[in-house]
C-alpha cells in the first residue's frame, strides 16, 4: 500500500491552482502528512541585460521574494488544517526542478494543477503537468479547475438530442 507522508504541490501561483490547493491539502489532512509548497521562477531571458537599467538577476530575485510572500500568505490561511507546511521557491526549469525537489525531500506524492490548455497554447507554452508526469520519481495527481471540465462526450446532449 502507498505510504504518503509528503505531498508537494508545486504552484504557478495563478487561480487554476486554488482548487488544486484545495485538494492537495484535503488529501493531506486525510493522510495526517507534511505539506510542501513550491515556486518555480524561470531565469530571465532578456537578450542585453548590459543595455538595460535592471539586470536580470534583480528581476529574478524580485519575482522570487513576490513568490514566497504569496506562499507564507497561502500557508497562513491553512495553519487551521493544523498540518506541518514547508515552502520554497527556486530559480530553474519548472519541470526539472519539480522533480530535483520530490527526490530530494523524498516526496511521496506530487498534486498539481492542469490549464488545460490545447491547441496552439498547448503546443506554444507545452504542459508542466505532462513533463512532471513523465520524469517525476512519485503518484502525480493532476487536477483540472472545475471550470475547465470537460462534458462527458458519452452523456446526452442538454438539449435532449443529439448534438451536432
Amino acid at each position: 500500500m502507498l505510504s504518503i507522508r509528503q505531498i508537494l504541490v508545486p504552484t504557478d501561483l495563478s487561480a487554476a491552482e486554488t482548487h488544486a490547493w484545495s485538494q492537495a491539502l484535503t488529501l493531506a489532512q486525510k493522510f495526517n502528512t507534511e505539506v510542501h509548497l513550491l515556486h518555480v521562477v524561470a531565469p530571465s531571458r532578456l537578450a542585453e541585460p548590459h543595455a538595460m537599467k535592471v539586470h536580470p538577476e534583480k528581476i529574478t530575485q524580485s519575482l522570487a521574494a513576490k513568490a514566497s510572500a504569496r506562499m507564507e500568505g497561502q500557508i497562513a490561511r491553512a495553519r487551521a488544517r493544523r498540518l506541518t507546511f514547508y515552502h520554497e521557491v527556486r530559480v530553474g526549469v519548472d519541470y526539472r526542478e519539480i522533480g530535483h525537489y520530490a527526490m530530494q525531500h523524498d516526496i511521496d506524492l506530487t498534486v498539481m494543477a492542469t490549464h488545460g490548455r490545447t491547441g496552439l497554447a498547448h503546443v506554444l507554452q507545452g504542459s508542466v503537468a505532462e513533463k512532471v508526469v513523465r520524469m517525476a520519481p512519485c503518484p502525480v495527481v493532476t487536477i483540472r479547475q472545475p471550470s475547465l471540465q470537460i462534458q462527458n462526450p458519452l452523456a446526452p446532449c442538454r438539449w435532449g438530442r443529439g448534438c451536432h
